[in-house]
């Protein structure tokens, strides 16, 4: 799951990051103290989540909110209640009061992260011409390459900026799994496993050792 922090308080915002360091399938996309500039880099990425803080110059983080896609997840941070109501009704995550702490921040998180993983059915991605929808059960694997990653489906590939922690953390860890420091595959689409290796379709996809364990356990075998 990606994320945006934005919040004109340089020491909220920081200390948010360090938060969400501690907190697995969680990467912090986009870090921000000027709402606008936070608002033109949503444009380009779309994150799946914005940390916001409700009072910032130029634009509120209500504001901000009623500016961009309703499918994002919002979870407002304030040293005020007064704005709950505001940020509820546009359908908030959650509204945390200031100051943040680890195990609040934990709590709302994990609940959007759950929520997120369980709608990823589908995802758009981008192309030359803009987004195409791919089911998620139609993707064969997906490799990093340096800062690129290739997501390659049953019929296309795509290439992306990014990194493969950013793409398995949108991913569900029912179907997809992480094998090698370069590589996550779709279980389902595994047709034969060798000596160290995974062969989807045409493809040999190395099993990183600290990775053996992991996959070994999940693969379902019948050994007579």
């Amino acid at each position: 799951m990606n994320c945006f922090i934005i919040d004109d308080d340089d020491t909220t915002r920081l200390l948010i990051e360090d938060m969400i360091g501690k907190i697995s399938g969680v990467a912090v996309s986009g870090s921000f103290r000027n709402p606008l500039e936070g608002l033109e880099k949503y444009i380009e990425q779309k994150p799946d989540l914005i940390i916001l803080d409700v009072e910032m110059p130029e634009i509120s983080g209500v504001e901000f909110a009623q500016g961009i896609d309703s499918s994002t997840k919002i979870i407002f941070i304030s040293s005020k209640k007064d704005y709950a109501v505001d940020a509820f009704s546009l359908n908030a995550a959650d509204y945390i009061l200031k100051p943040v702490t680890l195990p609040r921040i934990t709590q709302a998180m994990l609940r959007v992260k759950k929520d997120i993983q369980e709608n990823h059915d589908a995802f758009f991605l981008k192309t030359n011409d803009g987004y195409q929808r791919v089911e998620a059960s139609d993707l064969t694997y997906i490799e990093a390459l340096g800062d690129y990653v290739q997501i390659y489906s049953s019929t296309n590939k795509f290439i992306l900026n990014g990194t493969l922690k950013a793409v398995e953390s949108k991913l569900s860890k029912k179907e997809f799994l992480r094998v090698h420091r370069s590589y996550i595959v779709n279980l389902e689409k595994v047709e034969k496993i060798e000596e160290g290796s995974i062969i989807i379709g045409k493809k040999l996809i190395p099993v990183g050792r600290s990775y053996k364990k992991e996959f070994t356990e999940r693969i379902n075998t019948l050994d007579l």
